[in-house]
């Protein structure tokens, strides 16, 4: 059975179907950021990456997560560049919640906001979808 932080870390089917909707390919690839010549990002697999990591509690919700392609995922992961990856995909993530705050995207023993109302500008997940 998992434990309360890995089921609030996890994506679920619900917030992957929200992220599909929302995000029309890779946000840096759409950015137009280090396209290596000849790269044809459809001809990769898309995963959704998260903003906070999952190794730093960084929660299974919208406002943490967006579309990228392997290659940019890696170099996300994985490169020098993180820190400049990290402001464009804050600046996403800012263009369609304008009340982000990176504070909100941790796991905390304490309530989480999802589970409750709606609110305008955020895409919360239902109670639900935490307890399977």
């Amino acid at each position: 059975m998992k434990n309360k932080r890995t089921k609030a870390c996890d994506i679920s089917a619900s917030v992957r179907k929200i992220i599909n909707q929302r995000d029309r390919g890779c946000i840096f690839c759409l950015a137009m950021y280090e396209l290596p010549q000849g790269y044809y990002p459809e001809l990769y697999r898309m995963e959704i990456m998260h903003f906070v990591s999952r190794s730093s509690g960084g929660l299974g919700i919208p406002q943490n997560l967006a579309k990228g392609c392997i290659y940019h995922h890696r170099m996300l992961d994985q490169s020098s560049r993180r820190q400049e990856m990290k402001l464009i995909f804050e600046t996403y993530l800012r263009n369609h919640y304008p009340d982000w705050e990176e504070s909100r995207l941790y796991y905390t023993r304490e309530e989480h906001n999802f589970g409750k109302t709606e609110t305008e500008g955020t895409a919360q997940v239902p109670a639900e979808d935490m307890e399977h």
